[in-house]
């Protein structure tokens, strides 16, 4: 069990903020859940309710309670935008490797980083929110990777255990990379403008099927949709309706179709 030496490396930017919860791991729904705790009582915890919330060191000291059984602790991004937080899920193998579709995420990113509760995801914690108008938080990979961007209403769980990637740089400090966050949003998680009423007539009726799927697999996303198209669900990690819903909305685009 980690103590609170552990998180000794938690930036101090954000363990001098009172924003903290401890987090038990219990069975929500079928599926085992991160459920957030209030750390001065041991009760229920939110992400928006202020009075729930506790020090670094109150969190800290709950959590080494053996009274309350909890799991860990996180931080609670609140509703001033002033952080962000970015989670890679599933992108570290079983040697702790990154996938290589987000090295350049690691690469800009300038900020803290720590391998996630599961061991094969990251956090990323940024001084700043999005960029203005995004409000898209989640994208299902084709790959089976998940990219998640919070700044607002959000617990973030900490597990001290800094990323230190493949040349041995150590991502203990936090920073302030709207550049990175811009790039990850225009990637990933802002909204894909809708084609003017002309050009949707245009693709309509201008592409055949055939003409319509190479687009598809040209895209960033082309190998995951090349798979999806071929019946491959194995990198759903168990939402498959997630996944068909991104592979009609991306096909909806391409044909000049409303989205779903």
């Amino acid at each position: 069990m980690p103590n609170r030496s552990d998180f000794a490396s938690v930036p101090a930017e954000l363990a001098g903020r009172p924003q903290w919860l401890c987090w038990s791991l219990e069975m929500k729904g079928g599926k085992m859940t991160k459920v957030p705790r209030d750390a001065k009582t041991g009760g229920a915890g939110s992400s928006t309710d202020p009075s729930t919330w506790a020090t670094f060191d109150e969190a800290c000291a709950a959590y080494e309670d053996v009274r309350y059984g909890f799991s860990g602790i996180g931080f609670v991004i609140a509703g001033d935008r002033s952080v962000t937080g970015l989670d890679l899920e599933h992108v570290l193998d079983e040697e702790g490797r990154l996938d290589p579709d987000y090295q350049w995420v690691v690469d800009e990113a300038g900020t803290y980083i720590e391998v996630s509760p599961s061991g094969d995801g990251l956090y990323l914690l940024f001084l700043g929110g999005k960029p203005e108008g995004v409000e898209k938080c989640k994208e299902a990979q084709g790959n089976g990777c998940v990219v998640e961007m919070y700044d607002r209403s959000r617990f973030f769980t900490f597990t001290g255990n800094v990323y230190v990637d493949a040349n041995g740089v150590c991502h203990d400090n936090i920073g302030n990379s709207p550049e990175l966050l811009a790039k990850v949003c225009e990637m990933w998680l802002a909204p894909v403008p809708a084609p003017a009423a002309h050009q949707r007539k245009m693709l309509t009726f201008a592409l055949d099927d055939q003409e319509v799927f190479e687009l598809m697999y040209l895209s960033v996303k082309g190998e995951g949709n090349r798979a999806l198209m071929e019946g491959d669900t194995s990198g759903s990690n168990g939402d498959n309706s997630a996944e068909d819903l991104a592979l009609c909305n991306r096909l909806a685009f391409y044909t000049g179709k409303d989205a779903v």
